[in-house]
């Protein structure tokens, strides 16, 4: 049985599967396939509205830029923040 994720933990894994070095884009795809494979290895529940919810926060605080679908970074506040 799935357990319910947070929202902030589900921001954790995104900010866990983009590059630490932001010069290396990310296509919002990759970042949803590889966060719902984390929530399943880790038996947790994911939906994509749960996923953009938690996405749109993360640029909202400054800890990732989405400049389009195809280019998503992370920006050195939310590494700080959310990974050391």
């Amino acid at each position: 049985m799935r357990r319910p994720i947070t929202m902030t933990s589900l921001k954790k894994l995104i900010m866990e599967n983009l590059p630490s070095n932001n010069t290396k884009p990310t296509a919002k795809q990759d970042l949803v396939t590889s966060c719902a494979g984390d929530c399943t290895a880790l038996e947790l529940g994911f939906s994509v509205n749960i996923f953009d919810h938690a996405l749109s926060s993360l640029v909202s605080e400054q800890s990732v830029v989405y400049f389009s679908d195809r280019d998503v970074r992370a920006t050195q506040k939310g590494i700080t923040q959310y990974i050391y």
